[in-house]
This record gives structure tokens, C-alpha cells and sequence, in this order.
């Protein structure tokens, strides 16, 4: 046989051989060792830790999973102008939903003051509406004084607690327009009209003009601080040392997104959960200004939310450095998604039936509809009073069980 006759003889041998072998590879997989991809993987891991490279966020039309579930106790305590009552109808909407006992005031429905649970001299179980039998209350969320007794009484032990505080200077400019002090100052100080630094005549004597609590300290005392001891500076920051183990996150108004967004990190709420129409805010009507001398005095006379505001600034940011930088690209988009729901809820609406949310890397798809934006656009007491209804409604028809 000639030479040539064997080389190909030869090469078709050859290429037989490597047919049975990737006929082999493809039909029995499990013949060779697993191990060897798994250990690619893990190089490259390695790789990109070393060389300080994140690793791509999940593609924008892929929902993440969830491997936790839903906080549904907790005790949110709604401190006066700092975005309370924009939070408070996230979590109204929430125990809506889910069809949870809230912490209600046991009072006349739209008789004076009826949203407010107490403070710490009045807000006994008494102070409640009560529940069925064999039932546990699971969110606190309406106005009241911080009274840690009655917090962990009423909610079950693993019930997080959270609140939020805003940048006092701000606080006290709303609470001055909300409260009427523009208003009496502008009728009493003399040459009110002739200048735009409005607040100084006050703050040389806050007490001659009106009830200091309204603008000052509000904070503090909504976190069961004493009047008494609002300028007594060791007392206050022991008592913020306890706070600060009594709460697991504390929102800042000055931060409302991604304070949102760090919360339903910790909550393990959807997207949906969060989404929200700002309720409650005021516009100031006179224009206004604040000398050096003017913000000196105010830090004074706010010694105690001072106190507490940059306390709880400086573990709000230890928190959000250590979520990473992909919180602020959650809170971008969920920026994105406030703006979609807020044209649709005003315009919307009336010519549609829902607007769709797409999935992306923070959240699974879900839509907005109609009756979403009316629960929305309820205020603070409608809906106090539409819980405490309902209550009633489910504990008087536990007796006829019973």
C-alpha cells in the first residue's frame, strides 16, 4: 500500500476518534469533574476583589430574589415636622394590605386631638383599642410621646423600632410657619413688615411671644425628654445613649429617599411598599431670613434636638457607608419611580387604569393603580379614622364569637 494511502487511512482514524470523544463529552457530562468549572468561577472572584472591580449589578430587566421576608412588627415614632406624616401613610397603607392590628387611640373619631395615642402620664393599654383574643398588636405608628414601657408592652419582642429627625434649623422654620408663630410675631413685634430677618426679635426671648415647645426641642420631646431638661447637656446625651440602643434606625428627613431605601433594606419590603405622594407639607408665605448671630441663638434654645439630630446624622451615614455605593443608584432609581407615580396619580388616572413598573436589579415589577394612589392621597387623620373604624368593627365581632 503507497504512502499516501496510509496517511489517510491514517486521518480518518484520527478524526473517528475525535468524533467518539465529543459525542462522549456531550452525552456524559458527568464523567468529568465538576469541580474544575467551580474552581474557574472562584478565580475570578478572586480576580476581581484583588483588582478592586465590581461585580455588575444584576441587568435592569432581571428581578433580584428574595431571601428574607417581610418585617411585619415594628413601632415607628412619628416626631412633628420631620416627613412623619408621609411615613406614616406608608405604614397605614402597609397594615391595610396585610391586615394588621395597629396601635389606635381609644378615642371619639375626629374629636380634638384623636390621632394622638398620649403621652407618657395618659398612654395606658386603657389609652388602646383593643384586639381579639389570642391576638398581638403589630405596628405602632401615630403621633405619641416615646414611652419605651408601653413600646415593648405592645409589640412583640422582635418589633424593631425606628423614627426620624430632621436638621433642626429646617424643623423649626416649618414648625414656625405650621404652629402660627409668623403669624403672632408679625402682629406683635414692632417693624416685623421692614425687615426679612423675622425670627431675631424672637429668639432673644423666645417665651415672651409663645409656647417655646411648639418650635423648640419638639424632637426631644418627642422622644420623652422632659421639659425640664432640655438644657441640661449630661442628662441629654445619656439619655441619647439610650435611645441609640432602644432604636435600630433612625430616618433623616434631610435624606427622605435614601433614608426610605436603607429602611426597606432593613424592612425586606418591595419597591411598592415604599412608593409614596409627599403628605402634610407646608409652604412658608413670607420670605425669610436667618443671621449668624440668629443660628447661634437657635442652636442654643434647641440644645436637645441638636443634641439628637447629630447624633443620629453620624449613624445614619456609619449605615450608608456600609450598604455601599449602590444605595444611592437604588435610591436614583427609585427617584425615577416617585416621579412616574406622582404623573400618574395627579394626571393619569382619569385616562388609564394602572402605571407599570418594569423589574429591575432592586425590585420585582409591579404596577400602581387607581385605587393605590387614592389610599395615597388619604390624609393623616381620614385614615386614623378609617383604621380605628375597622378595628372596632374586628373586635366586636371577636365577642360574638367568643
Amino acid at each position: 500500500m503507497g504512502c499516501g494511502c496510509r496517511k489517510s487511512i491514517s486521518a480518518l482514524l484520527a478524526a473517528i476518534n475525535i468524533c467518539c470523544v465529543f459525542l462522549v463529552l456531550i452525552a456524559f457530562p458527568r464523567l468529568f469533574p465538576r469541580k474544575q468549572v467551580l474552581d474557574t468561577a472562584h478565580t475570578c472572584d478572586i480576580v476581581a476583589m484583588k483588582s478592586n472591580q465590581k461585580i455588575p449589578a444584576l441587568p435592569s430587566n432581571e428581578a433580584p430574589s428574595n431571601k428574607c421576608s417581610k418585617v411585619r412588627n415594628l413601632a415607628f415614632l412619628k416626631v412633628h415636622k420631620c416627613g412623619g406624616s408621609t411615613i406614616a401613610n406608608i405604614l397605614q397603607r402597609f397594615v391595610t394590605r396585610n391586615q394588621l392590628n395597629v396601635v389606635l387611640p381609644n378615642k371619639d373619631t375626629w374629636s380634638y386631638g384623636f390621632n394622638h395615642l398620649g403621652i407618657n402620664r395618659n398612654f395606658t393599654m386603657k389609652s388602646v383599642i383593643p384586639i381579639p383574643r389570642n391576638e398581638t398588636y403589630n405596628v405602632i405608628c401615630h403621633h405619641v410621646e416615646y414611652n419605651r414601657t408601653m413600646f415593648k408592652k405592645l409589640l412583640p419582642e422582635d418589633a424593631p423600632f425606628f423614627a426620624i429627625v430632621r436638621d433642626p434649623e429646617e424643623r423649626f422654620v416649618s414648625a414656625a410657619f405650621y404652629y402660627q408663630l409668623v403669624k403672632d410675631l408679625k402682629r406683635k413685634v414692632k417693624g416685623f413688615n421692614r425687615t426679612n430677618y423675622i425670627f431675631t426679635e424672637w429668639l432673644k426671648n423666645p417665651r415672651k411671644y409663645t409656647s417655646a415647645i411648639e418650635t423648640s426641642n419638639h424632637m426631644a420631646y418627642d422622644f420623652g425628654i422632659s421639659e425640664m431638661y432640655f438644657h441640661n447637656s449630661s442628662y441629654v446625651d445619656e439619655y441619647i445613649r439610650s435611645l441609640d440602643s432602644d432604636f435600630d434606625f433612625v430616618l433623616l428627613m434631610d435624606y427622605f429617599d435614601e433614608s426610605l431605601m436603607l429602611l426597606r433594606r432593613k424592612l425586606c419590603w418591595s419597591m411598592k411598599d415604599m412608593v409614596y405622594l409627599r403628605s402634610n407639607s407646608g409652604k412658608n408665605k413670607v420670605d425669610f431670613a436667618l443671621s449668624e448671630d440668629d443660628r447661634k441663638l437657635l442652636r442654643k434654645w434647641q440644645m436637645a434636638d441638636v443634641a439628637i439630630f447629630e447624633h443620629f446624622r453620624a449613624r445614619f451615614w456609619r449605615q450608608v457607608e456600609s450598604e455601599g455605593r449602590e444605595l444611592f443608584q437604588e435610591t436614583a432609581f427609585f427617584k425615577q419611580i416617585l416621579r412616574r407615580v406622582r404623573d400618574y396619580c395627579k394626571y393619569g388616572k382619569l385616562r388609564w387604569p394602572s402605571v407599570d413598573i418594569a423589574s429591575s436589579s432592586w425590585s420585582e415589577s409591579f404596577n400602581v393603580t387607581v385605587e393605590d394612589c387614592k389610599q395615597m392621597e388619604t390624609g393623616e387623620l381620614e385614615f386614623v379614622a378609617m383604621l380605628q373604624k375597622s378595628a372596632w368593627a374586628k373586635y366586636n365581632a371577636s365577642l360574638t364569637r367568643s
